[in-house]
């Protein structure tokens, strides 16, 4: 039984999810989270860093099991820890 490979238009589109996932973690910096958050921030910086962080981990755990249930397999971005 041999495995089969996507082809070069599934590999197209898996590399498409990637770079948007990757993307999308990147652009969600800990001073832009911060900046919805001023109060938090200003008074309690290391909670809300951990609480950024816990949220980065959870949206990348499910953008992963939702492209999985596409059938679209991801890379880990290793964005989320700070």
């Amino acid at each position: 039984m041999s495995t089969m490979q996507p082809g070069h238009r599934a590999t197209a589109l898996q590399n498409i999810y990637n770079e948007a996932l990757t993307h999308t973690v990147k652009s969600i910096t800990y001073d832009r989270f911060a900046a919805c958050f001023p109060t938090p921030a200003t008074y309690c910086p290391d909670s809300l860093k951990k609480v950024w962080s816990q949220m980065m981990g959870r949206f990348e755990e499910l953008a992963k099991v939702i492209l999985t249930l596409y059938h679209v397999p991801i890379h880990n971005t290793g964005r989320h820890s700070s």
